[in-house]
């Protein structure tokens, strides 16, 4: 059989370019550190590591919403406990204030403090956190959710927030909420005074969003009436309810001497109890806020976990075997040498030589 000196050199330089295809390949796969460069390297493989990254960026973002959630709810309960300690120093007050032997100049200065304390709690529930966003305005984070009613008489504080939760996706399946409503926590306080009050709470609500998360449709709590005396009913609770506020500016006035006696006494008597019930309401909501965060932690374990398996399985199908690579590199270069010396070789023939 023939062959042309034309086959022999097409055939040199199919095999020099094949060796130097494959040698390419490997530089490749070293200088990026994976396997699979492109899709028809290994189809199935190929949707698996799609598949793992979407899942890997999905998580991710849950981690941010969870971080985000847990800023907030770390924000509230500092918020609470400083709620907690202001309404113990009224409380003390007030037990004290009950003292036979106090004269009207000693439960007057009694009764600035009880100011004082009434406006440092506003300044509590008027907290916002790292964005600016008011903690306890429920879904309308914007609003200064409480606030002095100046046409109100005697004064008192009214809430111009709502009565939503923001939820934050924080799981496939798993909302979490952001935060406590102040109508909830401050003002939806059971009382044992039957005293007038002013009706408060926002009956309207607007979709709020936190930066750099994914909100949902907010939550309402629990609705509650408001009768045409003015004193808030709870539908599922028929005792009345007062603003832990109008407690507190209750008892001022009770104090200062601007209510008559029989009066004053009958309200720092209920008082007492009004503000225990305060307690009792800033004590649930930071059970509720601690119980969040032990949540937000074991989701946040169960997502590093999922992502170290992800990140395990993906570099099992992708990451190349940087020995293997070397190995197979060599052998390839070695190869290519091989061809390109056989081919000079072979073009070196010639029947002119021996002529």
């Amino acid at each position: 059989m023939r062959i042309s000196t034309a086959t022999i050199r097409e055939t040199g330089v199919k095999n020099i370019m094949f060796r130097q295809i494959e040698m390419n390949r490997s530089q490749e796969e070293m200088a990026s550190g994976l396997k699979l460069l492109k899709p028809s390297d290994d189809p199935a493989a190929m949707a698996s590591v799609l598949d793992f990254k979407a899942s890997i960026d999905l998580n991710n973002r849950y981690q941010d919403n969870i971080s985000a959630v847990q800023l907030r709810l770390n924000n509230e309960e500092t918020a609470l406990d400083s709620a907690s300690n202001i309404l113990y120093r009224v409380r003390e007050l007030t037990v004290t204030g009950l003292n036979a032997t106090y004269n009207g100049s000693d439960q007057d200065a009694i009764g600035r403090e009880i100011h004082e304390m009434t406006m440092a709690l506003m300044d509590v529930a008027n907290t916002k956190d790292d964005k600016g966003e008011y903690l306890f305005a429920g879904s309308r984070a914007e609003v200064k959710p409480f606030d002095f009613d100046p046409e109100s008489s005697p004064l008192t504080v009214s809430y111009r927030g709502d009565k939503y939760q923001r939820k934050i996706q924080v799981g496939a399946d798993i909302l979490m909420s952001a935060n406590h409503n102040g109508f909830s926590v401050f003002e939806n306080v059971p009382s044992v005074d039957t005293g007038p009050v002013a009706a408060t709470g926002a009956t309207t609500a607007e979709t709020g969003e936190l930066s750099g998360v994914a909100p949902v449709e907010p939550v309402a709590d629990e609705e509650a009436s408001t009768p045409s005396d003015g004193t808030t009913a709870s539908e599922s609770t028929p005792a009345p309810v007062r603003s832990i506020f109008n407690t507190l500016l209750r008892l001022r006035d009770a104090f200062t001497g601007s209510l008559e006696e029989s009066e004053a006494h009958r309200i720092i008597t209920a008082g007492l109890q009004d503000l225990d019930a305060g307690l009792k309401s800033l004590s649930d909501a930071r059970v509720e806020v601690g119980a969040r965060l032990s949540t937000l932690d074991q989701q946040h374990n169960i997502l590093e976990k999922f992502n170290l398996d992800s990140q395990q399985n993906l570099s099992d199908l992708q990451d190349a075997d940087y020995a293997e690579v070397i190995s197979r590199f060599n052998l390839h270069q070695t190869a290519l040498q091989a061809s390109q010396q056989a081919y000079v070789k072979v073009q070196g023939l010639s029947l002119f030589n021996y002529l």
